[in-house]
């Protein structure tokens, strides 16, 4: 019987122990199924590596409100900073008439560019945040004192950051980044579907 199970099984002193099976290891992904990602010596998967990028576009900042609709407010960053600034610049985009949903957004679109410049920005440097209202177009400008551009990485399906400009990139008007000798601002309109004062043009 046991040269019957000789492919199988090996006996030796301590028992029965299965035998390496060398003509039947697989050196390769079965058909249909996709190969796993190798592992480098670091432990870090080797398809988790940085990935394509791309620069943001480098334009002016939006000018004030000329009829003083707008915030000017300066901070040192810190982790407030984020939660506190963007709901007043939601209720600042409600003031200009924007709807529920377009403050919701407005909201979330500074929520990143704020919390960039918290997280890039120096330790306890100071950021500024203004907003402005002009024909129908709401803007907001975070200003930092790094002076390293952003960029609109193409990060891995399994990261957990890196997607916060492309949110930008997609859902605001026009956006774009001010480079400054003192650092940057970096910038998004918001175009509102009824803002102040564009129902009397439409009529």
């Amino acid at each position: 019987m046991i040269e019957t199970l000789d492919h199988v099984h090996t006996l030796t002193r301590t028992g029965v122990h299965p035998a390496s099976r060398r003509s039947t290891r697989r050196t390769h992904a079965p058909v249909g199924r996709p190969a796993r990602p190798r592992v480098p010596t670091d432990g870090a998967p080797s398809d988790l590596a940085p990935r394509a990028q791309r620069t943001a576009p480098v334009l002016p900042a939006p000018q004030p409100s000329p009829d003083g609709f707008g915030l000017d407010l300066g901070a040192q960053a810190g982790p407030w900073l984020v939660t506190y600034v963007r709901r007043r610049i939601a209720s600042n985009a409600a003031c200009c008439w924007a709807t529920p949903d377009e403050s919701l957004v407005i909201e979330l679109l500074a929520s990143e560019i704020l919390t960039n410049a918290v997280i890039h920005g120096p330790a306890g440097g100071d950021v500024v945040v203004r907003t402005a209202y002009r024909e129908g177009t709401f803007s907001v400008a975070v200003s930092d004192q790094s002076t390293e551009l952003p960029v609109l990485r193409d990060p891995h399906p399994t990261a957990t950051s890196g997607r916060g400009l492309h949110v930008v990139d997609s859902s605001a008007a026009a956006w774009g980044i001010d480079p400054s000798a003192t650092g940057k601002t970096v910038w998004f309109t918001f175009r509102l579907a009824r803002g102040y004062g564009t129902h009397a043009r439409q009529r």
